[in-house]
């Protein structure tokens, strides 16, 4: 059963579990709201599509065709595949990853949006393709695990009872878009017996009417971005093409799902514009006359982010002033560009209390954090005073020496004194700005008076006053170590023993600092089936990514939400502010490689992120 519904989930359906959303998580907002709205106060679940699939027709996420994974199995048996676009032998092995990640993606999205061609590849059928075809049977009879598109079209009874019994009451929420591959395993679960009940959040439920009215409906084999759609309101056609794709995969959920009214129920007259621009898009009609409408919409056009962000601050300050009883958690931030945006939050927004919707796994973390910091430093190899400076104020590193804020001012000045600059060099004695050399300046000052040369001319380090030689001892201990750890990381290493390398060098350079969150990344490079040698650059960008993939929702309460578009989708509030509009951001730009499958026949629910990005502007609106 398909339905639609507003900002408020109806009462009165059954408590189901798991809940699958359709893409990025909803914040805990909305959660909250869900929960509230089904009387469920526990054991409600929140799962992605990808992770859904995997957990009903496969072994979740330890599944080689789950994308983390998948990069791993591609770089694994890249350089054995003929006749790819590429002639990767000159590569390194850092960009090896960087394509292996680009395939990965592009196998990821064929099992989800064209299960029909895995099923194909699987049994020797297809003819395009070619190399990637090559690719993923190699991969498929390396790892002897079928593909979820596979198992989906041919359960055995044993696994049908399981789902059965799992799934028996199942219910997917739809505010992003779907794929075939869900659609094909809901309606697997459907017929099995499962209870299976689809939502779906839409700007407009007569849009779908209205285009079957005047028999303009467009077919699924056409390319969302380029297709000519025509609709009662201008937005609706160039902003609301993601959901026609939405509309035919939901029609293969539920045969009466094509039945939309052809109007919503009337709204109240308003003489706000916003007002007046929302109810033209749910009538799907042509836009009123909007010349005598309150002004409720402002808009701003600045020379850079600083500056808009200026502005969005005496805005809010306004609001905040001429709204009555506006609280800072009705306000909602929203950008494209979050990356760029969100360092001007603390240094722009003075007292307003903006709190950021997610962050990265690794932020707040200590350890993660030097983690995180060990692998850059190692890629880059320079191992510059910048780069100590910076290892040297993280909080697991204070913690591991000691140091109180008078010492690491010590600390950090004996670090410029050096002069690190030229990387860790040779076993021997080497030239001036190696780790060895200045090192060995902090410990020439213990012996040499104040103010010696070396006789290269250099000076030696002056001599620390008596209060800090146990400061000093414990940096040059923890420096001997942090040298040590990347002298040996120089050689490169499978996966499992970067874990090893990784678990080593935080529990010598930070003993007593907390694991936890570190360990699931770990047990990940430990369980992966991976004999290829990395270097700590592709530890460096996995980590990157990892940490960044595995959003930590953060608590909104009482503060102004800021993040991206997806994060804040379907989210009411009373003030909306976009920021970082600017073309150059807004809408992103669909880049496909040339060797892209999909693209040789199209269909209407294919990603694409520009469509995306307009239908979510739409939905903000």
């Amino acid at each position: 059963m398909v339905d639609a519904f507003g900002p408020c989930i109806r009462r009165g359906v059954p408590v189901l579990q798991p809940v699958i959303v359709p893409s990025l998580p909803f914040s805990d907002y909305f959660q909250q709201r869900i929960a509230a709205r089904f009387g469920i106060s526990m054991g409600l679940e929140f799962l992605l599509p990808q992770e859904f699939v995997h957990r009903v027709v496969g072994p979740g996420s330890d599944s080689v065709w789950h994308k983390s994974r998948l990069v791993w199995q591609v770089l694994g048996i890249l350089e054995e595949v003929k006749d790819m676009p590429l002639d990767t032998s000159a590569f390194s092995v850092r960009e090896r990853y960087a394509l292996a990640l680009e395939i990965a993606d592009q196998l990821d999205q064929y099992g989800h949006y064209r299960p029909e061609m895995i099923r194909s590849w699987a049994n020797h059928t297809a003819e395009a393709g070619e190399w990637q075809q090559a690719l993923w049977q190699r991969i498929r009879r390396r790892s002897q695990q079928p593909h979820p598109a596979e198992i989906g079209a041919a359960p055995d009874l044993e696994m049908a009872g399981r789902w059965r019994h799992k799934f028996a009451d199942l219910m997917v929420i739809g505010s992003g878009t779907l794929d075939p591959l869900v659609v094909d395993v809901l309606l697997l679960l459907s017929e099995l017996g499962c209870t299976v009940r689809v939502d779906v959040l839409l700007p407009s439920l007569g849009f779908l009417g209205d285009m079957r009215k005047k028999n303009t409906w467009v077919t699924s084999e056409v390319d969302a971005d380029t297709m000519d759609l025509t609709a009662g309101h201008p937005l609706l056609a160039s902003m609301g093409r993601q959901a026609v794709g939405t509309f035919h995969l939901l029609g293969r959920l539920d045969e009466q799902f094509e039945h939309w009214p052809e109007h919503e129920v009337a709204m109240e007259k308003s003489t706000g514009l916003l007002q007046r621009v929302q109810a033209d898009i749910r009538a799907v009609q042509a836009p009123s006359r909007y010349a005598e409408a309150g002004n409720d919409i402002s808009v701003h056009a600045c020379f850079g982010p600083r500056r808009e962000m200026e502005v969005l601050r005496d805005e809010l300050l306004r609001a905040f002033e001429e709204l009555p009883g506006l609280l800072p958690d009705e306000v909602r931030i929203i950008t494209p560009e979050p990356e760029v945006y969100a360092p001007l939050v603390r240094a722009v927004m003075g007292a307003l209390p903006v709190r950021l919707a997610e962050a990265a796994s690794g932020e707040g973390d200590a350890l993660v954090e030097v983690a995180g910091m060990l692998v850059q430093m190692a890629a880059r190899g320079r191992f510059e005073t910048s780069e100590l400076w910076e290892l040297s104020g993280m909080r697991a590193t204070l913690a591991a020496i000691e140091v109180d804020e008078g010492g690491l001012d010590h600390m950090q000045h004996w670090i410029e004194q050096c002069g690190v600059a030229h990387g860790l060099g040779s076993e021997a004695a080497g030239q001036p700005g190696e780790w060895r050399f200045s090192r060995d300046r902090l410990l020439a000052g213990e012996w040499l008076a104040p103010g010696s040369r070396y006789p290269d001319g250099s000076f030696v380090l002056p001599l620390a006053a008596a209060s800090d030689r146990d400061l000093r001892d414990r940096f040059l201990s923890w420096w001997f170590l942090l040298e040590e750890t990347f002298r040996s990381w120089r050689e490169p290493a499978v996966p499992a023993q970067w874990a090893v390398r990784l678990q080593t060098a935080v529990e010598g350079l930070a003993p007593d600092a907390e694991t936890r969150a570190l360990q699931p990344m770990l047990h990940f490079l430990r369980s992966l089936d991976c004999e290829v040698r990395v270097d700590a650059g592709v530890i460096a960008d996995w980590l990157d990514a990892h940490t960044k993939d595995v959003a930590r929702r953060t608590a909104l309460s009482g503060a102004i939400g800021f993040g991206s578009m997806r994060q804040f989708q379907n989210i009411p509030c009373r003030v909306l502010a976009l920021v970082g509009m600017q073309s150059s951001a807004f809408p992103r730009q669909t880049r496909r490689p040339a060797w892209d499958l999909l693209q040789e026949h199209p269909r209407i629910w294919d990603r694409n992120v520009r469509v995306e990005d307009r239908q979510m502007f739409l939905d903000a609106l």
